[in-house]
């Protein structure tokens, strides 16, 4: 099996859906390098999805910089990243 260190990932302004945000989420479950996330500009990231990538990057992640402007992000959001800091 061939690994590949993922670091950055934009995905600003692509349309996510409930569906795309549950394959990102299993696709990161094993990416413990990932320092940069833009989610920025997709409506459809809400406070499931956002609960989905947080279960899924909670231990394994390096997160420095995530960009969630202009989602469908609430409180609960706010307090799921609580998780991975």
């Amino acid at each position: 099996m061939h690994h590949t260190s993922l670091c950055s990932l934009v995905v600003c302004s692509t349309g996510l859906t409930p569906e795309t945000i549950r394959y990102l989420a299993a696709g990161l479950e094993t990416n413990s390098s990932l320092t940069q996330l833009d989610l920025s500009e997709n409506e459809e990231v809400s406070d499931a999805g956002m609960a989905q990538l947080v279960r899924a990057l909670v231990h394994h992640c390096a997160l420095t910089t995530l960009n969630l402007g202009h989602t469908g992000c609430g409180r609960l959001a706010s307090h799921q990243l609580c998780r991975l800091f």
